[in-house]
């Protein structure tokens, strides 16, 4: 899936200036359908965050993060190596908190400044619980 995250913040991004009502300048990758195996296909989203939907582009998804509390683990380097990130958390962590764990959605928020290809550069990975 990398590749397919890759292609979609190389369409995203030149994009993203002409979004209106922006809220900071965190950019997020959020997908779903991918950690539980539930039979659908992974549905994978390049975001920002904004403070209403009006004036937004018409290319525009809305999609509205639902409220409530997140564990956010941090993942140092480059996008690439996520996966290792996150098969650590799926390995060691998940497991030890079975049951709270509620939904089917992944996020990732990247900072103001992230430069994915930056061995130093430093994301979260948020799980809703």
């Amino acid at each position: 899936r990398p590749g397919v995250i890759q292609e979609l913040w190389r369409d995203f991004h030149p994009k993203a200036s002409t979004i209106t009502h922006r809220r900071g300048a965190e950019r997020y990758s959020v997908i779903e359908n991918d950690v539980r195996d539930n039979g659908s296909p992974p549905r994978m989203r390049a975001m920002v965050a904004v403070d209403s939907f009006d004036g937004l582009p018409e290319w525009c998804e809305r999609f509205t993060v639902a409220p409530g509390r997140y564990a956010v683990f941090q993942h140092y380097g480059p996008p690439l190596d996520l996966s290792k990130t996150v098969a650590r958390i799926h390995g060691e962590w998940l497991p030890q908190i079975a049951g709270l764990f509620q939904s089917d959605v992944e996020i990732m928020c990247m900072p103001a400044g992230y430069d994915p290809t930056s061995p130093e550069a430093v994301m979260e990975y948020w799980l809703p619980l």
